[in-house]
């Protein structure tokens, strides 16, 4: 247990997380848009499909702060994807990755984690001890975090495709 004393909104009032969170609960995941109805119907499932290029890459659920798909630090495969709708001259079709906002208030503070960019510490960066800094210090760095079990369903408050680029 990382946090075992301590609960998810004691964890959000006396940390600096809050200051990471859209409107104080939300951090986003970035996914095709051909999950989205296996996504809304079981939730969003750790490494359905491998998502990370990492070997010792975390199995969990990748979330972001980044209201921009371009700034969301997401792996290059889905960056490929949108490249390539861009580059399409009939972009009237609905776009294939879609933001989801998902409810983090409500989620196992236990089974939060690090960003994969964040444990491969490439460039040196992590100074953090504790692992509540590391969380912390993987939003300041690589703006996202892992959660390392399932999202419920119904902590996926709304879905769009109204991110910036």
């Amino acid at each position: 247990m990382l946090f075992r004393s301590t609960t998810i909104k004691e964890f959000l009032n006396k940390n600096k997380i809050q200051n990471y969170l859209i409107d104080g609960k939300y951090l986003f995941h970035y996914t095709l848009t051909e999950y989205l109805d296996d996504i809304r119907n079981e939730g969003l499932i750790p490494r359905k499909n491998p998502n990370s290029y990492y070997k010792s890459g975390s199995e969990g659920v990748f979330l972001t702060t980044s209201q921009s798909l371009y700034k969301a630090n997401l792996p290059q495969s889905l960056m490929d994807v949108m490249d390539e709708y861009y580059k399409d001259e009939k972009t009237d079709d609905i776009k294939p990755l879609v933001r989801l906002w998902v409810d983090v208030t409500k989620l196992d503070l236990d089974k939060f984690a690090w960003d994969d960019d964040y444990i491969l510490n490439q460039y040196g960066w992590n100074k953090a001890k504790t692992d509540e800094e590391k969380i912390i210090e993987s939003l300041d760095i690589w703006g996202s975090v892992t959660y390392l079990d399932r999202i419920p369903k119904n902590l996926i408050i709304k879905y769009d495709f109204n991110y910036l680029s």
